[in-house]
């Protein structure tokens, strides 16, 4: 018998706009991560930066030390066996007299003498050979030395492309003219409309359920998840209060209840190297998306617990 999968339960706003509307805001400044408050947005940020400046750069930061650690300890180690060799030589110059290496068969004393070249050093090819052939772990050295070849040489560039090119995700817009929730995701446009709005809420964060369209032109259901907490791995519910009463309210009540008396709210936001750009069609794309969800019957109801009931 296969696994049942189970739906997420989502619950409509209006369940909860009324308790929403009566709480009592606690601060004159927007909660977390609003970055935006005027007469007719009101802007609420991602978590995206928390994953890039959390993960990505500590990674980056932790893989280059380490890759400084073991180059490190390579060139010590390099350093090491040159002056152990030409130590040798010298004693054994001293004992046995400076043509001692000229005429001794020992094949042992001969390829010491060979590890320093006539200029007195010993050059990076043989290292290697002495690294892999005569010292201990060789075949383990091998395999060593190669994985942490392609996890500096693979690791350290992908994250370093990956942190540039990491694009800064579109907000999302509650547009209180138009009653519309909206954004956009690599050219694609996500729009809700407010009173039908659906909401999902869990430990990983807090999600506003809108609509795109895919390729085949067919509706489908995007999450924009934001962690009002500013934690990307674990998120408390009662968090996201204080950020749902205030967009109920300013989209109720508008930008003179959230913000009296006071100039239009925007916060600076982090350098990113590129943006995820507007579609130059994003209003062509709204509309055509707003006719499709008036149209569209595909939406099942929800039971009291805010789970779709299969039709």
């Amino acid at each position: 018998m296969g696994k049942i999968i189970q739906q997420p339960k989502l619950t409509p706003l209006s369940q909860k706009r009324q308790a929403l509307l009566d709480t009592a805001l606690s601060d004159t400044t927007p909660p977390k991560p609003i970055i935006t408050v005027n007469r007719r947005y009101c802007v609420v940020n991602n978590n995206a930066t928390a994953l890039r400046n959390l993960f990505l750069i500590p990674w980056l930061i932790g893989l280059c030390y380490t890759c400084y650690v073991h180059v490190d300890e390579f060139f010590k180690e390099w350093n090491g066996a040159e002056w152990s060799a030409i130590d040798y030589i010298k004693s054994t110059k001293l004992m046995y007299g400076d043509n001692y290496f000229e005429i001794t068969q020992d094949s042992i004393d001969i390829r010491k003498f060979n590890r320093i070249n006539k200029q007195g050093v010993m050059t990076f090819e043989q290292y290697m050979h002495d690294r892999y052939n005569y010292y201990v772990g060789g075949d383990s050295r091998v395999r060593t030395d190669i994985f942490l070849v392609a996890l500096y040489g693979i690791g350290i560039p992908g994250l370093l492309i990956w942190i540039i090119r990491f694009r800064r995700q579109a907000p999302l817009y509650f547009d209180r003219e138009r009653q519309l929730l909206y954004t956009w995701w690599r050219g694609k446009a996500w729009v809700q409309r407010y009173e039908p709005l659906k909401i999902l809420e869990n430990a990983s964060g807090l999600r506003f359920v809108l609509n795109y369209k895919r390729k085949n032109g067919t509706l489908d259901t995007a999450y924009y998840m934001v962690q009002p907490s500013g934690n990307p791995l674990l998120s408390s519910v009662s968090s996201f209060q204080p950020l749902l009463a205030y967009l109920v309210q300013y989209m109720a009540y508008g930008k003179g209840h959230v913000l009296p008396e006071q100039a239009d709210f925007n916060l600076k936001t982090p350098f990113y190297f590129y943006d995820d750009e507007k579609p130059a069609d994003f209003e062509q794309q709204l509309e055509q998306l707003l006719l499709a969800i008036d149209e569209s019957n595909d939406e099942p109801p929800l039971d009291k617990k805010g789970i779709p009931i299969a039709k």
